[in-house]
Formats: structure tokens, sequence, C-alpha cells
């Protein structure tokens, strides 16, 4: 999860100034983690690829005690780096 806040900044610091209409290259980063976040069957090659990625999910699978909750928070994560997102985004363009 920590993960992907560090790259929901990067994306975040990569948009556009004010008035400038956003790259479409991080527009489909954007949608990209977002489809990560929320399908798990998405979510698991990516946790398999890496090993800080794998020790996060461990750790929320701990917390949780079950899938659904697991799901549960990587659907908060979404909606709130989708949140962050737009509020950037507003900012952004003034």
């Amino acid at each position: 999860m920590r993960t992907l806040v560090a790259l929901a900044l990067v994306l975040l610091a990569a948009a556009p100034l004010a008035g400038e209409t956003p790259d479409p290259a991080i527009q489909e980063a954007l949608a990209a983690t977002l489809r990560v976040l929320r399908d798990p069957a998405l979510r698991s090659p990516a946790v398999a690829g890496s090993p800080r990625a794998a020790a996060i999910d461990t750790e929320v699978r701990a917390m949780t005690g079950s899938p659904h909750l697991t799901q549960e928070v990587s659907d908060l994560g979404a909606l709130i780096f989708e949140d962050l997102s737009q509020v950037e985004l507003n900012l952004r363009r003034g």
C-alpha cells in the first residue's frame, strides 16, 4: 500500500500546471493504478513482482484477517488516491 501511495505522489507531482491539459501518459498511469487497487487479479502479480509490495500486502492481510476486508482496504486506498488526484488537478487548473 505504501508503494502505491508513493506512486500516487510521483504522479501528482507530474500533474500539469494551472490551465494545462493532463498528459495522456499520466492519465493512463493513474487509471492503471486505480485498476490494480480495485482488482485483486491485477494486484496479485504486481505484489508478487515486488518484495516491498509483498511485505506490505502481508501486513495488510494480517491486520484485516480476511480477503474481503483486505479488498475493502484496497478499495478505500483507491478512493483516497482518486480524490487526492482530483483535488490536485483542480488546484493546478486554478
